[in-house]
């Protein structure tokens, strides 16, 4: 059973790999970041990418595979955010715009939330997390954020404001973080700020304070968003945070991974992909993900073609793999995959195959899940 599989990862931590996750910069070379700047890990990589990276060098095994039930009007085909809470999976669907819960075996259960113009619908999902502690699920829309149970049910809101529009959330300790951002704040200047913060509230959605994360300014209003974005990562006790920044003219790249630490946001390491390549006048990267689980750091980047690349740190191998392709399945030889986060802090992965992929079934079936569970 998935729920077994999952609880043994989620119980097998032990104290070894919690002294090691402090003690990890020991294998990270130190740089000074600018003059009178505090020092922080800076890890090189390589200049030249490798064709693929291979889910062996990186993955013990393939915990489960989980075919979901196809009912009326659950048609899915963009699964891009999952999260697990022990027989329960949440599945965002890009594509419908809605949150779908399944249990482990792939039936369905019941959706979260409703689309329409009424008082508890929305139009526009943003974002979504769970609680497993307090059995309730977070969602992020345009009026603001609703907290629900895992039957559907609105428990508490907080209405939108500005910034509150698009952004992410992540659930820890009790508490909810929400990354929100304001566009095309217009200045003195006659230029425009994309200014991002971040906000905590109690389970109850009472707001308790905001911390300013970053701001970008631009000649134009600008402003761009990826479904493969995720700005949130756990590992043990570090809650981590990067925001990428998709739009001007790419003149910086934002490559610094960032920690929460009482009640601030600090710098936490630093990516350097040395000279990267111009052309007319932008630069051949944008850094879409970057988050690390307890032994793994990952990034994910588009050049201006689109096309994909990853990178990944080993830390306890002190080895950087950086990859022109995305992940190749050499566990259940299914070519070339995308892995996606499930439960960073647990080292939990999953990717998705169509249903027109998979002998046995048709285009009408759903998507098959896979689940990753990455080396300790």
């Amino acid at each position: 059973m998935l729920s077994e599989s999952v609880a043994n990862v989620v119980d097998s931590e032990s104290l070894k790999e919690r002294v090691m996750n402090r003690w990890w910069y020991c294998f990270v070379i130190f740089l000074w970041i600018g003059k009178g700047t505090a020092q922080i890990p800076v890890i090189k990589i390589p200049p030249v990418a490798q064709e693929s990276i291979a889910l062996s060098d990186i993955a013990e095994c393939v915990v489960r595979e989980v075919r979901l039930e196809q009912v009326e009007d659950v048609w899915l085909s963009s699964v891009r955010r999952m999260m697990v809470d022990g027989k329960n999976l949440f599945l965002r669907d890009y594509r419908q715009g809605q949150v779908f819960r399944f249990d482990v075996s792939g039936k369905f259960l019941n959706r979260i939330g409703q689309i329409g113009h009424g008082p508890n619908e929305y139009l526009y999902l943003k974002a979504f997390c769970v609680d497993p502690d307090l059995k309730q699920i977070y969602l992020m829309t345009e009026k603001g954020i609703k907290s629900y149970d895992y039957e559907g049910n609105v428990k508490d809101e907080y209405s939108c404001i500005r910034s509150l529009s698009s952004g992410s959330l992540c659930c820890r300790e009790g508490l909810l973080y929400a990354l929100g951002e304001e566009f095309g704040r217009r200045t003195k200047e006659g230029k425009y700020q994309n200014i991002t913060t971040l906000y905590r509230f109690s389970s109850r959605l009472q707001i308790l304070d905001s911390v300013f994360f970053q701001c970008v300014t631009q000649d134009r209003d600008l402003f761009s968003t990826s479904g493969k974005e995720m700005n949130f990562s756990i590992n043990g006790y570090n809650l981590f945070l990067y925001k990428a920044i998709l739009t001007g003219t790419f003149q910086y790249i934002p490559d610094t991974l960032y920690r929460w630490e009482n009640g601030k946001i600090l710098p936490f390491l630093r990516l350097d992909f040395g000279r990267v390549e111009v052309i007319r006048g932008m630069k051949n990267m944008r850094i879409v993900n970057v988050f690390r689980t307890r032994r793994f750091l990952f990034c994910n980047y588009l050049n201006l073609w689109n096309d994909d690349f990853w990178c990944c740190y080993d830390f306890q191998r002190q080895v950087c793999m950086h990859s022109s392709k995305k992940f190749r399945d050499d566990l259940l030889n299914f070519g070339e995959v995308e892995l996606f986060p499930l439960d960073l802090d647990r080292g939990l992965m999953y990717f998705v195959k169509q249903s027109y992929e998979l002998e046995g079934m048709t285009e009408n079936d759903n998507p098959v899940l896979y689940i990753v569970e990455l080396k300790k």
